[in-house]
This record gives structure tokens, sequence and C-alpha cells, in this order.
């Protein structure tokens, strides 16, 4: 199945073509008269986008856009309207819409921005998981640590997490996986590593490096120096990972962080938003 849709149209003829087209794509689609019902059905029911017109009866599409976000409902939008203003797309922008599409449109317009909607909700969904799947990873070791556990076989966390690229976690086991083959590192470079996700995203000083890897404090010029040699022999480690050169950046004078996006291979899945999803 190449996703779930939730049609949302006033206009019965709109709904039916909408349907047919999308189904013949091989899409499974549901459909809603206003936006009251529509509300009713993805309380109840998970999909993949919901193709949304704004001037309705009733509850208007704005209005459903609103609360979507305080129902939590995870799901993208694509605005289909004949009645299209700036003031309305950037509403629509502004509550997360994926896209803002004007009526009459082309079969091949909306299909394509249909396909690209459901690749983009889908990697998010696996984003969302992999970014729990690691906290719930890093929470475990952290108390473990705190425990004062972290030594011998109590350093195993049964927790490894698997990235798009194709890279295996396994930072209880001090070791990185790719194409079969494993990648084992220094305690140092694997709690470098782990002190690096737990702060993806941040750049982390010299000086605090020191304390988080080796657990005492040094000045500020004696930092670098320290940190440098394990800095080098974790990137020489992961040069045989997709972009492994690239996931530790240097903040010159500063410190470093961890490029999340190159650890999450997004320029891999921003190629993969660019083809469309194929039938079973």
């Amino acid at each position: 199945m190449k996703g779930r849709l939730l049609v949302v149209d006033d206009e019965p003829a709109m709904r039916r073509t909408l349907r047919d087209l999308l189904r013949l794509e091989g899409y499974e689609v549901r459909t809603a008269q206003d936006g009251q019902e529509a509300l009713h059905i993805l309380a109840e029911e998970k999909f993949d986008l919901m193709i949304l017109d704004l001037r309705m009866p009733g509850l208007s599409g704005t209005e459903v856009l609103r609360q979507l976000s305080t129902m939590g409902v995870d799901v993208g939008v694509i605005v289909l309207t004949g009645h299209g203003s700036m003031e309305s797309a950037i509403e629509a922008l502004r509550q997360r819409a994926y896209d803002y599409l004007l009526k009459p449109i082309s079969p091949e317009a909306l299909l394509e921005s249909v396909a690209r909607g459901v690749v983009r909700v889908r990697r998010e969904r696996r984003q969302r998981a992999l970014y729990e799947q690691l906290e719930r990873m890093l929470t475990q070791m952290l108390q473990i640590e705190e425990m004062g556990q972290g030594k011998g076989k109590s350093d195993f966390v049964p927790t490894v997490v698997e990235l798009p690229n194709g890279v295996v976690l396994d930072l209880g086991r001090r070791r990185l996986r790719y194409q079969g083959r494993d990648i084992h590192l220094a305690p140092s470079e694997s709690r470098l590593l782990q002190v690096l996700l737990m702060h993806r995203g941040e750049v982390m000083s010299h000086q605090a490096l020191v304390d988080a890897v080796h657990g005492y404090q040094v000045n500020e010029w004696e930092a670098p120096e320290i940190m440098r040699p394990i800095v080098s022999r974790l990137r020489r480690k992961l040069a045989d990972l997709p972009k492994g050169r690239q996931w530790i950046v240097n903040v010159r004078g500063v410190g470093y962080m961890l490029d999340w996006e190159m650890v999450m291979g997004e320029e891999q899945a921003r190629g993969e938003a660019d083809e469309t999803p194929e039938s079973p």
C-alpha cells in the first residue's frame, strides 16, 4: 500500500474525483464531507496525508488545521482550495500544512504533491522513532553510570539503534556496525560519541568534553590538547561510515559538536523524497 489518505471536501463530485484518482494510483482513500467529520475520523484512524479544502460549511479547513495541533494527530496536510489567498496560505503553512494547492489542478501535479508528502511524513515518523530509541539507549547507559555499575560486563546495554543509512549504533558494546563489519571503539571514544549524541546539535566546549569523557577538570588551554587525539582517532574510525568524516564538527577555538543530519543520513533522505513511492 502506497499510503492512507483522507480527502476532505464539501463538493461530492470533487470528493469522488479525488478518491478515484488516488485509488487508481494505489492509495487507500477515505473521504469526509466537512471538517467535523474529518476530525472524528482522524481521532479514530491513522492516515499519512489529508487533502483538505478550506472553505466548507460548518467547520472550515483552517479551523481543522488549528484543532489538529491540539489533538496531537500525526498526519501530513495538503491544502487544496478553490479560494486561495495570501492570508490563508500563510495560515496554512503556519499550521504546518505540507503544501498549498489551488483548484483546478492537473492530476499529475496533485499526484506529485501527494507522493512527496507521503515520503516526507513516513521519513519524519522513522526519524522520531529513532530519536526515541536513541534517547532510551542513552538514558539506560546514563542510569548504569549513575548507579556506579559502569564497569566491566555491566557496561552492556541491550539496545541498538539502526540509522537510515544502515549504520548500527551499539554503544553498550562500544561498537558501530556497517555492512557486516564491526568498528570497535575504545572506552574514551565510545564515551565521547555518547556525550556528543546526548548533546547533538550543541557545541560542547573542550573543557566540558574532558570532564564528561575522563571525569576530571582541566584549564582552558589544556583541554584542547587532551581532546584532540581522541577526536582524531574516533574520526578515523568513523571515516568508513557514510558521511562519517563529517559527523564531528570542529568549532574552532570552542570545541566540538555532532552534526545530526550527517549521522542520520539526511542528504540520502532528501534524495528519497524526490522519488515517487512505488506500488506494492
